[in-house]
């Protein structure tokens, strides 16, 4: 049996939303995409007046990517992404002004006018504590 420590950190991971869920499977069912063969793609790539942006398509999963899934959909992330986006919830949101996909992560330290950019707060340095546990 393995003992967990307080060293111990959780996988990472991110949430996806029953509606999110919901959306990508009539995604693959509108552009006749085999959910076998494709998944949600969920990123993050340098740009933009914060720093950040959000990047979400269709997407064939590459063998390092990270698979959440739920409800039977697939989200991949690659591991430099999930390392900013950690903890963050994938909904999608309807309103009068249209309906899309939208990210809620507690690593965002600000956001642009424009609505497409972000900047994240940085990680928390490691533990340098060398205490043995218990």
């Amino acid at each position: 049996m393995t003992e967990q420590t307080a060293e111990t950190k959780p996988a990472p991971f991110i949430r996806v939303s029953d509606e999110a869920a919901k959306w990508i499977g009539i995604f693959h069912t509108e552009q006749k995409l085999d959910p076998a063969d494709y998944a949600f793609r969920v990123g993050v790539k340098a740009g933009g007046c914060s720093g950040f942006e959000y990047v979400m398509r269709m997407d064939r999963p590459k063998p390092e990517d990270r698979v959440f899934e739920h409800n039977g959909a697939k989200v991949v992330v690659d591991e430099k992404s999930l390392r900013l986006l950690n903890g963050s919830t994938l909904h999608f949101i309807m309103k009068y002004q249209g309906a899309g996909f939208t990210i809620l992560s507690p690593r965002v330290a600000a956001t642009c006018g424009c609505g497409t950019s972000v900047s994240f707060k940085s990680e928390p340095a490691p533990s340098t504590s060398t205490a043995p546990p218990g």
